[in-house]
């Protein structure tokens, strides 16, 4: 009578999570690996192990379960981490903002959070995004574009009004006779 040998292994269930973003590791849950043996017989079993079990990169495409010596694949897809969209928070305040303003000025008012396939976030430092868009008096569509994606804000700005005037320069002539004319040279 030969005795019962396992003559390989397979994965009967597909794991719940086969798509990861670089840097995650695999997540065994849900699958089922299911050993055969020499004499017609199958069972689920545990206590496998799998490779890569750490961090993974773009570059895999596979995981290999190993039970008794026997192995089987998982087939994965691994993406880079990137920007999946951006987020603008203007927070204006009391300040006016005039048309001649520089858009470099918003970025001191405007907080930018980036979001990742991975579903994480962080705030974008100011060097690190692009301000468009044209100040004109009422209110503004200001676009920011960061990873390739892009999103918009709005600016109320204050038409600019002449408050005063004032005379910087005095003019070269000041005293004049009765009928002579103004001159403002100088």
């Amino acid at each position: 009578m030969t005795a019962r040998a396992l003559t390989g292994i397979s994965i009967t269930k597909q794991p719940i999570k086969t798509s990861y973003i670089a840097g995650q590791s695999f997540d065994p849950a849900g699958m089922e690996v299911t050993a055969q043996y020499n004499d017609g017989t199958s069972e689920a079993v545990t206590g496998y192990t799998y490779a890569p079990s750490g961090a993974l990169n773009a570059n895999d495409t596979k995981v290999t379960v190993t039970y008794a010596g026997k192995t089987a694949d998982v087939t994965i897809d691994v993406f880079d981490k990137s920007v999946s969209g951006i987020n603008a928070s203007f927070n204006q305040g009391s300040v006016a903002i005039y048309p001649a303003t520089s858009l470099d000025t918003l970025k001191s008012m405007l907080t930018v959070t980036a979001q990742y396939n991975d579903g994480s976030s962080s705030p974008v430092a100011a060097t690190d995004y692009t301000l468009s868009g044209t100040l004109a008096p009422g209110t503004s569509v200001i676009t920011v574009q960061y990873g390739g994606k892009e999103t918009t804000f709005t600016v109320n700005v204050t038409a600019r009004a002449v408050t005063g005037i004032s005379i910087t320069m005095q003019p070269i002539k000041t005293s004049y006779i009765a009928g002579q004319s103004f001159d403002p040279a100088g």
